[in-house]
């Protein structure tokens, strides 16, 4: 169930779905219902975007009472992100929060909606790209943890500035500097430190469809990689990337 609307410079929409997940049907299953909500809008030179999502219902309900403990699920996640135009020349911010599961209620999961794998906000942290080309990371696996995260992002307060520049017609400097933390410590956890990420591209586009990106993308790994293990080492990561993308 959804809706779309437009009020001058404003575009809005609302969403409405209903998941079932029923893999374990000959003992369980588990229901969710996703209210979503988004905006986009032009204010002279400042472009603003927001989105709302909250995910609720039953994460896992036993047929049979005395099988388990049902868990409830209610989980928010929310974003915003604000760019000021200048001519060839932009700067701006966004902020995410992605809410988490409080490990000392184990009857409830309150983490955020999940399906968040089109959000990529730096290079390395939480890219799905990076996620698909280099295999995932352990937590606390002893010296040489790297900071690494999947394409998904979950259980996080984001928040980032950024800026970029157009030197010619069709290439595109841009610069980001991004903090991240989590929203619920795990269980045991050393600490919730995600990290920091600086990140630098150029995007030059070839054609309307066709657009080829070199960047360098310095990651700052916090203490949460090192996971329950407090003597584990954990190092920085960083990234050099060309790729080159088409759309049709």
């Amino acid at each position: 169930l959804g809706y779309l609307g437009k009020v001058e410079n404003i575009e809005f929409g609302a969403l409405w779905y209903w998941l079932r997940h029923a893999a374990n049907r000959a003992t369980s299953t588990a229901d969710y219902h996703v209210p979503m909500a988004y905006m986009k809008g032009t204010f002279g030179p400042l472009y603003v975007e927001a989105e709302w999502n909250y995910m609720f219902g039953k994460d896992v309900e036993y047929f049979d009472p005395y099988t388990g403990t049902d868990i409830d699920r209610a989980g928010m996640s929310a974003y915003v992100k604000a760019q000021f135009n200048m001519g060839p020349a932009y700067v701006g911010g966004q902020f995410g929060w992605l809410q988490g599961d409080d490990p000392d209620t184990t009857d409830k999961n309150e983490a955020g909606y999940p399906g968040n794998v089109d959000y990529d906000p730096c290079l390395i942290l939480w890219n799905s790209d990076y996620a698909d080309s280099i295999s995932g990371y352990t937590p606390g696996a002893g010296m040489g943890t790297y900071g690494r995260t999947d394409g998904n992002i979950a259980n996080a307060w984001i928040a980032q500035v950024f800026g970029g520049f157009s030197p010619m017609e069709k290439l595109e400097l841009f610069a980001s500097a991004t903090w991240a933390k989590a929203d619920e410590k795990p269980l045991n956890y050393v600490d919730d430190d995600y990290g920091y990420e600086f990140d630098v591209t150029a995007t030059y586009k070839i054609y309307d469809n066709l657009e080829y990106m070199v960047g360098f993308g310095y990651f700052v790994a916090g203490d949460y990689y090192k996971g329950t293990n407090a003597s584990a080492d954990v190092e920085n990561n960083y990234l050099v990337i060309n790729k080159l993308t088409l759309n049709f």
